[in-house]
């Protein structure tokens, strides 16, 4: 049974190990799993518990103290139910209860109360704003979990287009060294010493290239799993299948969007709405507090029961507050409408950021567009000419190193197509980030046809 149990073990191990992600595995298994997400979860839920505690000042409270003298000569009983309300109201009921044994005394007094705040404070939306605030920042904490989740993605996306870089440029450096290695054969068996000196060059040179590749590749793998939240030690495969596609960006409309669903935008508006609320709030506190009460009592008309049938009395006052000048409030006043004006200068700030970011992505994209055409043109001209210098070395109308330069040429121009197409991919990520979406193949669709004409295109949301 332990043998078996050992085996099982091995084997799961071993399917782990030749496991291969594919990219849409791999987001999920960020998005779920990344520590900066689960802090950014953290802190969302602690917004909700700030919510609970803001709440909480409209808690029904009662407090009771109970006392005995040492010799049992008396006792004395007494409560208190406090219930604050929206608005500037407060209710609360009172009671106590005393026992005199020397004088066979037995008292019992009840009494209820009402009050309301009519200046200085207390209207409804003054008494419900730390509980909307508290609202508006979950709603903040929220957008910025969106954030971090969307930030995550064209990190994980950009890491993953280098790694094609990488794998492509690793495969193209071994078909080059391959390549030289038959090059050499080839001159040695014709014997002829300047192709052999111009064969042998470019094998080492080869095999540095293969080397360095190499590195590279493994280096991003490691940035992967680290993104991802994996340790880099675990053995880790990547499904590298690369199907590039273009975009059609707009920033103009695109612009439009960001202010309407980037995070960045949303919660600069819903900060402008707790500032507004605390400028109302300040400029209703900037008066004299006054608030008015009425209170009745009611008392046993015996002293051996508790009946409350005996006096009663009804009082009704105002209570009125006032520091003189009043600077802290004039003062604190000022300062909610300087914070009210910063916001404002936040937001055109940010959209003019976020205009010239998008605008310079768009050219980037434009101009990459233009140059990976260019490139493919390149690579089929240089295809062309190494099938001339290929026919003209191997009939001896010319020595190697110009078919050398022709093969090396071919490989240079096909690395940089794929030094084009996923430099125009990452370029594409942050100018989607920037409008408030991000890309992600197989994950929720969200304005497909605002930015790409292929469907395999989808938004990450």
């Amino acid at each position: 049974m332990k043998k078996l149990l050992l085996i099982f073990i091995i084997s799961c191990s071993l399917q782990a190990q030749d496991k291969t992600w594919t990219i849409e595995q791999i987001i999920e298994y960020a998005t779920k799993n990344s520590q900066i997400i689960k802090n950014s979860e953290l802190s969302l839920n602690n917004r909700v518990q700030n919510s609970a505690i803001a709440r909480s000042a409209y808690d029904l409270s009662l407090s009771s103290t109970a006392s005995s003298k040492t010799d049992g000569s008396s006792d004395a009983q007494t409560f208190r139910l406090n219930q604050p309300l929206p608005a500037g109201f407060e209710f609360n009921v009172t009671g106590a209860h005393s026992q005199d044994g020397d004088n066979n005394t037995d008292n019992t007094d009840l009494g209820i109360s009402l009050s309301k705040q009519i200046l200085g404070g207390g209207s409804l939306s003054s008494s419900l704003k730390n509980i909307r605030n508290s609202h508006t920042d979950e709603l903040i904490s929220l957008n910025s979990l969106k954030r971090t989740k969307r930030d995550l993605v064209r990190d994980v996306m950009n890491s993953f287009y280098r790694l094609i870089r990488a794998t492509k440029s690793l495969d193209i450096s071994k078909r080059r060294l391959e390549t030289s290695k038959k090059n050499l054969e080839m001159a040695i068996a014709r014997e002829d010493p300047l192709d052999i000196s111009s064969a042998k060059i470019n094998v080492p040179r080869d095999e540095i290239s293969v080397i360095a590749a190499g590195v590279r590749l493994k280096n991003e793998l490691d940035n992967l799993q680290v993104l991802m939240g994996l340790a880099p030690e675990e053995a880790f495969k990547v499904q590298t299948n690369f199907e590039f596609s273009l975009a059609k960006p707009n920033s103009v409309e695109d612009m439009k969007y960001a202010q309407q669903n980037s995070e960045d935008f949303l919660n600069l508006e819903l900060n402008r709405i707790k500032l507004t609320r605390e400028l109302e709030d300040r400029d209703e506190k900037n008066f004299v507090d006054v608030s008015l009460f009425v209170r009745h009592n009611l008392e046993n008309d015996t002293n051996e029961n508790i009946n409350l049938r005996g006096k009663e009395d009804t009082t009704v006052g105002v209570n009125l507050n006032w520091t003189l000048g009043n600077r802290a409030e004039i003062a604190q006043l000022e300062i909610a409408k300087n914070n009210l004006r910063e916001n404002g200068f936040d937001y055109k700030i940010l959209y003019n950021d976020r205009l010239q970011s998008l605008r310079s992505l768009e050219r980037a994209l434009n101009e990459l567009n233009t140059s990976i055409q260019v490139q493919i043109q390149e690579i089929k001209f240089n295809e062309e000419q190494l099938e001339l210098y290929k026919d003209r070395w191997e009939s001896g109308k010319m020595a190697i190193l110009e078919y050398l330069r022709s093969q090396n040429r071919l490989e240079d121009s096909r690395i940089q197509l794929i030094n084009l197409q996923t430099n125009y991919m990452e370029t594409l990520q942050n100018y989607l980030f920037d409008s408030g979406m991000s890309y992600a193949p197989n994950l929720t669709i969200v304005k497909k046809d605002k930015l790409t004409n292929l469907d395999e295109i989808t938004i990450f949301k």
